[in-house]
């Protein structure tokens, strides 16, 4: 369940089911892998950012950052590319265009990698900025 729901999670335990919060399952997949007893793990969506600070194999801390997930990085993507008629295609076309790095416009393939690799950078910043104000120093001592 996304730690943003965690108040619901009563519902469901009082049908004799376990919650636990989304990304916990990585947890538990890679933590014979990782030698830190201390561990962030990032779920990056479509739409939210769910992450799960875990210290000793117990949840430490945990949120849903709303809107913050991949569209934004599109978005960013899109408010960066200079020509204006394919700033105007669907958000459907547009990650197409994010995944491969460029488009093809009148048969000619324009590459856009530079302006996919400067969205990454700025969202890689802005989530690290934001985790930073959720979680603290703690970012700066964990995998």
């Amino acid at each position: 369940m996304p730690p943003i729901h965690k108040d619901k999670a009563w519902k469901l335990e009082k049908q004799g089911v376990t919650v636990l919060p989304q990304g916990f399952g990585i947890y538990l997949d890679v933590k014979d892998k990782v030698k830190s007893n201390e561990m962030l793990i990032l779920d990056i969506g479509f739409n939210t950012v769910d992450y799960i600070l875990v210290s000793n194999g117990m949840k430490k801390k945990g949120n849903t950052l709303e809107k913050q997930g991949v569209e934004r990085m599109v978005e960013m993507f899109r408010s960066q590319i200079d020509i204006s008629f394919v700033k105007q295609f669907p958000l459907q076309r547009i990650m197409e265009i994010f995944e491969k790095g460029r488009v093809s416009l009148e048969g000619e393939n324009i590459d856009l990698s530079h302006i996919k690799q400067r969205a990454i950078d700025e969202y890689n910043e802005i989530l690290k900025t934001r985790l930073k104000s959720e979680i603290g120093n703690l970012l700066n001592e964990i995998e």
